[in-house]
């Protein structure tokens, strides 16, 4: 079988256009903390935290491709690939696996070492939630590992 791979982004239901609100809105904030602080010399916290604040801003508008929006379940012939998470990513080799516990919004992988591995679906689309397990099922069946 050939490999299948479905896109897990939790961000799809938010704007296309959302990076570029935090870059304008990083811009906005680093541009009134330097005014502050030139309009008003007088220091105060709250006009110095403007400027991190915008920075912060403008990193997240940057990094939100490469960082939030990778996130996939892949099943090939000798691994099961997922990547929930910035942190959070787990390989599951077939050759470790007994079996393969279904719920309704999550999958329990048993491990040859008496381990448990869950995957939580609770944030994908229910379509890419039916074309998983049907994909799992599939996989397994020809791998003679038991599903429940």
């Amino acid at each position: 079988m050939e490999t299948f791979r479905v896109d897990l982004n939790p961000l799809q239901r938010q704007s296309k256009h959302q990076p570029y609100f935090f870059f304008v809105l990083g811009i906005f904030h680093i541009s009134n903390g330097i005014y502050k602080i030139i309009k008003y010399p007088e220091y105060t916290f709250l006009d110095w935290i403007w400027i991190p604040l915008g920075i912060l801003f403008v990193f997240l508008a940057l990094s939100y491709k490469k960082y939030f929006s990778k996130y996939f379940f892949e099943i090939n012939q000798n691994v099961i690939q997922v990547k929930q998470s910035i942190i959070k990513s787990t390989e599951i080799k077939w050759s470790d696996l007994v079996g393969i516990i279904i719920k309704p919004i999550s999958i329990e992988f048993h491990l040859v070492d008496g381990k448990k591995k869950n995957i939580l679906l609770g944030n994908v689309g229910y379509k890419n939630v039916i074309d998983i397990k049907s994909k799992l099922l599939e996989f397994a069946k020809q791998k003679n590992i038991k599903v429940i």
